[in-house]
């Protein structure tokens, strides 16, 4: 499995596809998604101000700028089926695995049809957040420190 990875800052790539390589191999061992069909996300390494500005839209600068912005490291965009990862998210720590493990249930939401049995987007952070917690507390680190 191969994604295509691009960033704005350096981003050791090597790094980054081998956490992403652990985490969908620990995913697919939770059997929460029919993995046969599904494709591995995009990921884009960017600014938090990006990220902001996907979630928010690009005219909101008042939210962009408030806290609503100031904790986010993670996205998953499903127009284009890329998570956004910020430049900041450390790799080699169980938080920003954690971070990118998150994302990519989102991903995997989407492209299992999960997505569309829900009213209201927010019910799809259930899960992302139960598997991110279960993930923090099961597995040491999947990157060497």
């Amino acid at each position: 499995m191969s994604s295509n990875i691009t960033h704005s800052h350096s981003t050791d790539d090597a790094k980054l596809q081998n956490v992403l390589s652990n985490l969908l191999i620990w995913l697919e061992n939770q059997n929460y998604f029919n993995y046969e069909n599904i494709v591995v996300p995009n990921i884009k390494v960017v600014d938090v101000e990006k990220i902001c500005s996907i979630a928010y839209g690009e005219d909101d600068r008042k939210i962009r700028h408030g806290k609503h912005c100031a904790n986010i490291r993670g996205l998953y965009d499903f127009n284009n089926k890329t998570i956004y990862i910020s430049h900041d998210v450390d790799l080699n720590s169980k938080k920003g695995q954690a971070i990118i493990l998150h994302e990519l249930v989102h991903h995997f939401q989407y492209e299992s049809g999960e997505a569309d049995e829900v009213d209201n987007i927010n019910q799809l952070e259930h899960l992302a957040y139960f598997l991110e917690k279960k993930f923090r507390k099961q597995k040491s680190l999947l990157a060497s420190n």
